[in-house]
């Protein structure tokens, strides 16, 4: 079996049951599920990091009393959108059959 995250920006971490099941940073964002995965009730935990430029541009608008928490060379426009980021999935629990 194996977990397939679909698609996500940029970087995650997995836990299954409560242990880490691994993490992700490239495509194809998929991790064997190896023992972890018990028969009846399961607990899948994914954490996702944030794009940079997304926290860049969060920053960028913040008030000017609220500490910014990066540097970086400026070329962000403050009326500038984010851009996708997180877990878009589909998240999938796929079973691979043995040959």
């Amino acid at each position: 079996m194996q977990v397939n995250l679909g698609e996500v920006h940029d970087m995650t971490e997995v836990w299954l049951n409560g242990k880490l099941l691994g993490g992700t940073w490239i495509t194809p964002h998929v991790l064997s599920t190896g023992t972890l995965l018990k028969k009846g009730e399961n607990t899948i935990e994914i954490k996702v990091v944030n794009r940079w430029r997304n926290r860049l541009i969060y920053e960028k608008n913040v008030n000017k009393g609220e500490k910014k928490f990066s540097w970086v060379f400026d070329n962000i426009a403050p009326d500038e959108n984010t851009i996708s980021s997180g877990l878009l999935g589909p998240v999938v629990i796929e079973f691979i059959p043995q040959e």
